[in-house]
């Protein structure tokens, strides 16, 4: 069984309890269908749901930036390569979507994201 960990660490301001994602592959495929996610402390799952349809197999590692950030939401980008493990192989994938994420009378200030799947 594979195993999959998805961490976000977020400094917010007046952190909102819900956080309301919506998320676009490309390209692969699009996916515009909201994904609502609960806040847990500093860590939030970011487009879980999205990067594991995508992410599979060996570990891989996501790079993240904020490209837009506003009072009432969040554009983050992710970009990154992933090491997908079939059985002819390994082999590197880029991969490439954005994640809206709207924080009500919030502010993110700082992010880091760890994307590990074993």
């Amino acid at each position: 069984m594979n195993i999959r960990q998805i961490i976000l660490s977020v400094a917010l301001i007046a952190a909102s309890p819900l956080v309301a994602v919506s998320a676009f592959a490309a390209p692969i495929a699009l996916d515009r269908s909201p994904v609502v996610i609960k806040q847990s402390g500093s860590e939030y799952s970011l487009c879980q749901a999205e990067l594991r349809r995508r992410m599979g197999g060996a570990r891989s590692i996501v790079s993240v930036s904020i490209t837009d950030s506003t009072s009432s939401a969040t554009t983050i980008r992710l970009t990154g390569q992933g090491t997908y493990s079939h059985d002819e192989g390994s082999r590197l994938q880029p991969f490439n979507f954005a994640c809206v994420v709207n924080l009500e009378q919030s502010r993110v200030v700082s992010l880091s994201y760890n994307f590990i799947s074993n």
